[in-house]
């Protein structure tokens, strides 16, 4: 089983070369932002809740200014989680969102 993860970044020549080498495999599991070079399976959707419930698991302390934060983003990213994620962490590292006073003792 072969999983290609952004299907999308590979040129025309180098899609038809992926489909050639794995041909003989049992499976193909692959990921892309737009649909079209294979029939689509499985279709995943971001949602506020998803972020809420992702943002509790990886910080349960996090302050209410983090939440408005992410909310935020979520709109401007078009609910790509890993780009809010990947811009909430860049807003802590520049101190424009505070660490909650338990994370910074832990860390």
């Amino acid at each position: 089983v072969i999983l290609l993860d952004g299907a999308e970044q590979l040129s025309w020549l180098g899609w038809r070369r992926f489909l050639l080498r794995s041909r003989h495999c049992r499976g193909l599991l692959i990921t892309i932002h737009q649909p079209g070079r294979l029939p689509t399976l499985y279709t995943c959707r971001s949602s506020p809740a998803l972020l809420d419930i992702l943002l509790t698991q990886l910080c349960p302390d996090a302050p209410p200014a983090w939440r408005v934060a992410a909310h935020h983003l979520y709109q401007e990213k078009d609910g790509d989680l890993r780009q809010v994620f990947l811009a909430l962490y860049d807003q802590v590292a520049t101190g424009q969102l505070k660490f909650p006073d338990a994370a910074r003792r832990l860390g």
